[in-house]
């Protein structure tokens, strides 16, 4: 194709093919009623029974809607193997047909796509390219993140699909990998919030918000035979707990942090995966809050990224400089941004009074490694002299209301495989992920140019200008990639990691004793 190049990420791929299988779960709650409580015991006892296979996930969130096209839910339904989208990435990144057999790009606005054939929504409907436009056009219309497909035209004639994007887009088949773009039968699907109707091998069958989701399998997947019954999807809030869980049985797989994964490797009744993901632990910056920017260099400069890693975390995280791993063709490194110093720091601080002696806040919630990091940043800052405290709240959502001085995060950030989503998401004025308010004219009209590019070349220099612009602007700092440690029992068999981290159940998933 002339204007649509693979997209390979060739220092990811020799760790990517590592990859073998995890996710996460919780035990059943106790005082359930009497069916719940001994299916959950036996279910540890009889997986070999032949009675029923049952996969129990421990999952450290579960959100409070399974309606695939709003806020983030779609990746726990694809994670789950409920929802597909009509695109995914190989462990490289590359983009590859997940229900489309074929795809060209016909000029640098207009691009055709051809449906695979037999496929079926799991209530046995043919998926037309008729209801693929619906639920693309609902996904539009519901989710601020699908904002690069904005002002897209869709038709459809049988199984083909031609998509005329607003503007030129270089990579608008890659916006479509992301599990927001979900295909669901937008016109039978009666409650989009508990049982959306999609094409995975399994479907709904109970969902508790904020709690639990209960899955059987879907007898109409198009394409092979679900090896598993039931999936139960629970709540484990903290993660140290997801760690007991598994050693009692009482779950079969979760992603654990990094002290339960060292704790559990080596023994023969687990398996423990651990890869690179392109999950990145940043800190965003308000700048109401801190909006001398020398205040903000002097507590950058007291942060060091590599005592985090490797002594706090015993490189559980890998140091980046950027939203991307500093060997990617797009990212920048060291040189381009703050590092430790902890004397400057020091002098910044005297420079900055009275402004450097207020008391900042530094948000952050339970995820994994994020408590451990947020205590070690929190020393760091007392070290060089800087008044930080660290506050755990209930979830992430400050960052979307603005509650914080300093707050931290962690996300994806190659979920589609190319950088542009995640810079226009974040530095863009207008983007998704911009919880900070940041603005820069020049950025924005960096990012206007690197859309519209299909140069692979040139889309990666352009992601380095923007990326060395934004973050002198001290609004970002970016702390590490995550290193997944995924842990599962060793009787489970064929489940997915990847380093975009929403793959884990396939049709293949299954218990041998």
């Amino acid at each position: 194709m002339k204007f649509l190049k693979k997209f390979g990420l060739t220092s990811l791929l020799a760790l990517a093919v590592l990859l073998s299988a995890c996710s996460s779960n919780k035990p059943a709650e106790e005082n359930k009623d009497a069916k719940e409580g001994t299916e959950t015991t036996e279910q540890a006892e009889n997986k070999d029974s032949g009675e029923e296979k049952v996969l129990t996930i421990g999952s450290s969130y579960v959100y409070a809607s399974c309606d695939p096209h709003k806020d983030w839910n779609g990746w726990e339904l694809v994670k789950l193997g409920v929802g597909e989208t009509l695109f995914d990435l190989a462990d490289d990144y590359s983009l590859r047909g997940k229900l489309v057999e074929d795809y060209k790009n016909i000029d640098p606005t207009t691009w055709e796509i051809t449906l695979k054939d037999g496929l079926k929504f799991s209530n046995g409907k043919d998926v037309t390219g008729e209801a693929v436009i619906k639920s693309l056009e609902r996904t539009i219309a519901e989710n601020p993140e699908a904002a690069s497909m904005e002002g897209s035209e869709f038709t459809a004639d049988g199984n083909k699909i031609t998509i005329k994007t607003k503007e030129a887009n270089g990579k608008a088949l890659n916006s479509l990998v992301d599990p927001h773009f979900i295909i669901c039968d937008v016109d039978d699907t009666t409650d989009f919030d508990a049982s959306p109707i999609c094409t995975g091998p399994y479907q709904i069958s109970e969902f508790k918000p904020e709690n639990e989701i209960t899955l059987v399998k879907n007898e109409n997947y198009w394409n092979g035979t679900p090896k598993l019954d039931k999936i139960v999807n629970k709540l484990v809030s903290e993660s140290t707990t997801l760690g007991l869980a598994l050693e009692s049985k009482e779950i079969d797989i979760a992603q654990v942090d990094t002290e339960t994964a060292d704790k559990l490797e080596g023994d023969d009744n687990y398996q423990v995966v651990r890869t690179p993901s392109s999950r990145v632990y940043l800190i965003y910056v308000k700048d109401t809050a801190v909006s001398n920017p020398e205040v903000r260099e002097g507590l950058f400069k007291a942060i060091d990224r590599e005592e985090i890693a490797q002594d706090l975390l015993k490189d559980g995280i890998k140091v980046s400089y950027s939203p991307f791993a500093p060997e990617l063709p797009f990212a920048i490194g060291k040189e381009d941004v703050d590092t430790f110093d902890l004397e400057k720091s020091k002098e910044l601080l005297e420079k900055t009074k009275p402004d450097s002696e207020k008391a900042y806040t530094m948000k952050f919630y339970e995820r994994l490694n994020i408590p451990k990091i947020a205590t070690q940043l929190q020393s760091q800052f007392t070290k060089a002299g800087w008044n930080v405290q660290a506050v755990q709240d209930e979830n992430s959502k400050y960052v979307n209301s603005g509650d914080y001085d300093l707050g931290m995060y962690g996300v994806v950030t190659l979920r589609v495989g190319d950088p542009y989503e995640y810079l226009n998401a974040v530095f863009g004025s207008e983007g998704a992920a911009n919880y900070n308010q940041y603005h820069n004219e020049k950025v924005d009209e960096l990012l206007k140019q690197m859309k519209s590019e299909f140069d692979e070349d040139k889309r990666n220099e352009l992601s380095k200008e923007i990326l060395k612009t934004a973050l002198a602007d001290r609004m970002h700092y970016f702390i590490g990639n995550v290193k997944v440690d995924l842990a599962a029992q060793s009787y489970v068999k064929n489940f997915e990691v990847s380093p975009f981290e929403y793959r884990i159940i396939s049709v293949d998933t299954d218990i041998e004793k």
